[in-house]
């Protein structure tokens, strides 16, 4: 008898950690959707020229080099720089 309130204490605690994992997931995925500033927003007043961004006169510069066929470079090229 003990053993079955163990199992059935076991599998509530699944059932609720997997409803808890759904809401999580239903939640990011809306909160996804929302939006928020696109990329034009966020690079409005940058000087942009071809494929530079920012002022020549910059003490730094950074060169970005993709392999579009790695899929961690394309995944970042489509969804983060894009």
């Amino acid at each position: 008898m003990l053993q079955t309130v163990q199992q059935r204490n076991s599998r509530l605690l699944l059932v609720v950690l997997a409803a808890i994992a759904v809401a999580v997931a239903g939640l990011m995925v809306l909160l996804s959707q929302v939006g928020g500033e696109g990329p034009q927003d966020t690079l409005a007043g940058i000087p942009q020229d071809g494929t530079g961004l920012g002022s020549e006169d910059a003490p730094v510069t950074i060169q970005l080099y993709e392999d579009f066929q790695c899929p961690a470079c394309g995944q970042f090229a489509r969804e983060t720089a894009a």
